[in-house]
């Protein structure tokens, strides 16, 4: 009679065979020798046999649970996979871990172009269907009437060169004044 730790442990087996058929990688090692809780793959990867489970049941593109790994890993955030594989990872979910533009386009001293930058980044942010949520790039966007300053400038923009008013009447965006957020529908 086989054990249900055992049958456990075959059915480990089972998914990590697929898994390195289907990636072209290997099985390094379980993490505390523990069988069926964390794998690392090619001494960089670690994923819980669940993430592996649903890998190789949904039958991803090989690199998808790699693009998981490296995405989470590189941005800070958390994202588990199950999340990433119902949603639609090319539109939504990449764009989710861009870069803020506090990180990404500030640049040292004062009339730069700071404030410019980031409301071009918002701009392309909310056009892309992320919510947006304003704050200036100065001390870390702590300063209160920099904030509405920089919303101001951003509600101009939008006012000038993207019909705010029509997206306004068709209901097509929200607008949050009080937390300087924006989200289009």
């Amino acid at each position: 009679m086989i054990t249900p730790k055992r049958a456990f442990i075959n059915v480990v087996n089972t998914y990590i065979a697929a898994m390195e058929k289907m990636t072209d990688y290997d099985l390094e090692y379980w993490v505390a020798d523990d069988i069926g809780g964390v794998a690392v793959f090619a001494d960089f990867y670690f994923f819980s046999f669940d993430d592996i489970r649903l890998f190789v049941d949904h039958k991803r593109e090989a690199d998808d649970i790699f693009r998981w790994h490296e995405c989470t890993a590189e941005h800070g955030a958390f994202m588990n996979y199950s999340t990433w594989i119902m949603g639609d990872f090319n539109k939504q979910t990449a764009l989710k871990f861009k870069p803020k533009p506090e990180t990404a386009i500030i640049k040292n001293g004062r009339k730069v172009g700071n404030s410019t930058r980031q409301i071009d980044q918002y701009i392309q942010d909310l056009f892309d269907g992320l919510p947006v949520i304003v704050k200036d790039h100065a001390r870390g966007g702590n300063i209160k009437k920099n904030n509405e300053v920089l919303f101001g400038r951003l509600m101009s923009r939008l006012a000038r060169e993207h019909n705010l008013d029509r997206l306004m009447d068709d209901r097509l965006i929200q607008i949050d004044t009080n937390n300087y957020e924006l989200k289009l529908r």
